[in-house]
């Protein structure tokens, strides 16, 4: 086991899981058990390619799952104080991850170099080899093969999103209990349904299964608004997961009508190069 706080990275993600755990702020916990599951993932992963023990404990015929005790006793100086049950669920993952690729054709496979995680299987048609270019001696080298540009400017503009998105939860996480509500609506959008259910229960429509065959589908829209517009100027006073919710239900209600039955979906986040909204779908049998 190494110390609590270290000169690598990995002491404030640690530290910060630790201390919300004791208090039992569930928010900061889940954000910072993330943040340390991706330093696992990407520390056991390189690990697992270069580490002669590891590399060992998982060689042969056995599944590398019937292996776990063997790797974990290889891998023990890794584990961090306060996180051995990431730690173990990193491994397994991992474990797992290769079970699953030792049954597929042998293929290389892009990862993100954030979380750890496998982003695509690299085919023939998914690198390229830039053309020859002269070095700094005059001599014509060969260059190496890179992922399609193509794929490489989808995968970085996703990636950036990902970054701004995350900033904009650790801002709202950061202005308290109330603050964290501001983006609610991104972090669990069944938020939304959830508010909508009651407001249809407080004007007398009842909300549960609508049996197959039975009913009308329909489907909503709602919170359409431009695509950083939450993200870049963030009101944490304001909570768009009661604004959407109210918005879902009054529209239910007008086609369900009072004393109606109806069966929300879960909000579906859609967007576009501009805006972004949820759509919901929902199966109803209007009062009579």
């Amino acid at each position: 086991m190494s110390d609590l706080v270290r000169k690598d990275g990995w002491g404030e993600d640690v530290f910060s899981l630790i201390a919300a755990r004791s208090f039992g702020d569930g928010a900061i916990a889940a954000r910072a058990e993330t943040a340390v599951r991706d330093r696992y993932r990407v520390e056991l992963r390189a690990r697992f390619e270069t580490d002669p023990n590891v590399r060992e404990s998982i060689s042969g015929d056995r599944p590398a799952s019937e292996c776990r005790e063997w790797v974990l006793d290889a891998l023990k100086e890794s584990c961090r104080i306060g996180t051995e049950d990431l730690f173990e669920q990193v491994v397994d993952e991992l474990l797992l991850e290769l079970d699953r690729f030792r049954k597929l054709p042998p293929s290389m496979y892009l990862v993100d170099g954030r979380t750890g995680q496998v982003v695509m299987p690299l085919g023939a048609d998914t690198v390229v080899r830039p053309p020859d270019f002269v070095g700094e001696d005059g001599a014509v080298r060969k260059a190496g093969l890179i992922v399609h540009p193509g794929i490489s400017s989808t995968l970085a503009l996703k990636a950036q999103e990902e970054v701004r998105s995350a900033a904009a939860l650790a801002r709202a996480d950061s202005a308290g209990p109330l603050g964290r509500l501001a983006l609610e609506h991104e972090r669990d959008p069944d938020s939304i349904r959830r508010v909508a259910k009651e407001f249809l229960e407080s004007n007398g429509v009842m909300v549960g299964e609508v049996p197959p065959g039975s009913g009308s589908e329909s489907s909503v829209e709602i919170g359409r608004e431009a695509i950083d517009g939450v993200h870049q100027s963030p009101n944490h006073a304001f909570h768009r997961f009661r604004l959407f919710g109210e918005s879902l239900g009054r529209k239910v209600l007008e086609a369900v009508g009072v004393c109606g039955v109806c069966e929300l979906g879960e909000p579906v986040l859609q967007s576009n190069s501009k805006q972004r909204w949820y759509r919901v779908s929902f199966r109803h049998v209007r009062a009579s």
